[in-house]
């Protein structure tokens, strides 16, 4: 099952991420990012003391808190971490590193280009050989659009992260439901390809 992973923006204020992060969840989202850099410990630890649904909650920890998260996510070049948590990676090379210090799930990317970034995506054969080198779980990140998300499921995807396209769209739980389509089509089409093949 391919997950679908909404990250805030990191310019949202606690009531509009509040907002969003509700929508997105009801939506269909599996996992809901707290990602504001720009927070006080004391905001984030409200979220996290709060949070409640079906969706996981992680933290970037390139926010503050106090209180201990659900799951934490690291930048690429953070030192080792000995609890279970998730890392950016931007190559097969980081991809390794990160599973020998510990990640038990990679975010890969910018796959396609972000709109805050022109250019800078990697491709979906550097993630498809980011995936083929690791045996965790390795979510796409980076410009995706719903009709991606076949591209992305053949390439090895366990998932994929989205930023503006859920989080920071201006409706957060049409959009997120536009994503949850795509995945859930990608889904039936494999198990209609096995049960054919079987």
């Amino acid at each position: 099952m391919m997950e679908l992973h909404a990250i805030s923006t990191g310019t949202m204020p606690p009531a509009l991420w509040w907002q969003a992060a509700q929508a997105v969840q009801f939506a269909g989202a599996d996992a809901v990012h707290l990602r504001e850099p720009d927070w006080t410990a004391s905001e984030a630890d409200a979220v996290i003391r709060s949070w409640s649904g079906p969706a996981r909650l992680i933290l970037n920890t390139k926010t503050a808190y106090t209180v201990r998260p659900e799951g934490i996510h690291l930048p690429e070049h953070a030192p080792p971490e000995t609890v279970p948590h998730s890392r950016s990676v931007h190559s097969p090379a980081a991809a390794e590193q990160a599973v020998l210090n510990g990640a038990e799930r990679l975010i890969a990317g910018p796959v396609y280009p972000p709109r805050s970034k022109p250019g800078a995506g990697i491709g979906i054969e550097a993630f498809s050989r980011i995936v083929r080198k690791v045996n965790v779980p390795v979510i796409a990140v980076g410009g995706i659009k719903p009709e991606h998300m076949e591209e992305l499921y053949q390439a090895g995807a366990a998932g994929a992260a989205v930023i503006t396209g859920m989080m920071g769209a201006p409706d957060p739980e049409n959009s997120t439901r536009q994503y949850r389509k795509e995945v859930e089509r990608c889904m039936t089409f494999s198990s209609s390809a096995a049960e054919f093949k079987d």
